[in-house]
Order: C-alpha cells, then structure tokens, then sequence
C-alpha cells in the first residue's frame, strides 16, 4: 500500500489523468443505461424493420438521401422533430427506427423524440455507413423518377431491401 502512494506521489499528473478518464468513463455509461432508446447492430435494425414493422427515419442530408436510403426509409429533417409536425406525431405509438450517415444526429433525434412522448425508439449504430459496409440493400431513384433496388457495390439486385 506504501508503494501505491509513493507511485501517486510521484505521478500526480499521470493519477489525475487516469481519475479523470475514469470518471467520465462511467459518466458515459451511467447516461447509456439512463437514456430512454437503445441503439441497434445492422442485424438486429433488419429484424426490427421485418417483425415489428418499425418505421424507418434517415436524418441524413437531402443530398446524402438521394445517393441511397434504406428501403422504405422516409425523409425527416432534423428540424422537423418537433411537436407541430402532425406526420411525426402519427407515428407516436410505432417502432421507429432512426438513421442518418454515420449515428450521430440519430442519436440526437433520439433525445428528441422521447421528449416528444416517442417510447419505441432506435438508432442505427454507425448510421448508413455501416449498413452499406455490412452489404445491405439500399434505395437509389433512377433519373426517370423510379427508384432502384441494389446493394452497394451492384447496379440492380433482386433483393427486396432490408426483409430477407
């Protein structure tokens, strides 16, 4: 125990660091299980879109949207969130799903939400980025107005987006 306080006394900014770190380490984790959304893996967003029929919101820019969307994704902007949009409050007591290009301001959305009376709420974990590393289908419209079914890396997939 001596060699313990002979150690913090000799590195009080190396200790100082390490109480600090600590500290907001389990700061972060307190406010992960207090928050009132989970976070979702690729997979389990896919059986969540396909057995509790969540409805799927991308955040992401407009321009991000129209590169590819999850299928059946809709639109919503950030600004959007709020309690005058009488769409968003229809889907009040459905499973949601947020999205956006990397999890960030899903993540925000979230807060949003629950604060708005939202109870089923989830967040893509790495966003649209990890959707697209983990090959799954996305949304792209073609210049005709129709959209077009394909993976990343494909042209045209018969997939029928995220319900395998």
């Amino acid at each position: 125990m001596n060699r313990l306080f002979e150690f913090i006394g000799h590195h009080p900014y190396l200790v100082g660091g390490f109480v600090v770190v600590l500290a907001l380490l389990v700061m972060t984790e307190l406010g992960r299980l207090r928050r009132q959304w989970r976070e979702m893996t690729t997979l389990e967003a896919v059986q969540y879109i396909n057995r509790d029929d969540a409805v799927v919101l991308d955040l992401s820019s407009a321009a991000d949207f129209e590169r590819g969307h999850i299928v059946g994704a809709r639109p919503m902007a950030m600004s959007a969130l709020d309690a005058g949009n009488a769409e968003l409050m229809k889907l009040r007591e459905h499973p949601i799903l947020l999205c956006c290009k990397n999890g960030v301001v899903s993540a925000q959305a979230a807060g949003k939400l629950v604060a708005l009376g939202f109870t089923r709420i989830a967040v893509l974990r790495g966003g649209l980025t990890q959707w697209l590393n983990d090959q799954l289908p996305v949304t792209r419209p073609q210049k005709s107005g129709k959209s077009e079914k394909g993976g990343p890396r494909s042209g045209k997939s018969g997939k029928s987006g995220a319900r395998r």
